[in-house]
């Protein structure tokens, strides 16, 4: 299987978890906001691959805390308010960018 594979398997698999109800949905925008960011923040770092199957996910959530924290921290010190439409905005762009450079991988 090549990586189009994944995708087209992840997509499904996103699709009917968002089917299943309001459970669904939350195991869908938690597993997405768990390691989407992270994902993209470890793309763009330059570093040394690592060969351990473990490794890059474990630093995906780590850096997916720590970057949703962040957001946090300083849309309160800039005072800004952030609404349900702009997270889910927010969220929405992240796993669609997470998702083409998956698949782009």
């Amino acid at each position: 299987m090549n990586a189009r594979h994944y995708s087209l398997i992840a997509a499904a698999s996103l699709c009917l978890l968002l089917l299943l109800g309001p459970a669904g949905r939350l195991a869908t925008v938690s597993m997405v906001l768990l390691f989407a960011p992270g994902y993209l923040a470890a793309r763009l770092l330059p570093g040394p691959e690592l060969a351990t199957p473990f490794a890059r996910p474990a630093i995906w959530l780590g850096l997916s805390i720590s970057l949703i924290a962040l957001l946090y921290q300083w849309a309160t010190t800039l005072g800004l308010a952030l609404s349900q439409p702009a997270l889910t905005a927010l969220a929405v762009l992240c796993g669609g960018a997470a998702l083409a450079d998956w698949g782009g991988a």
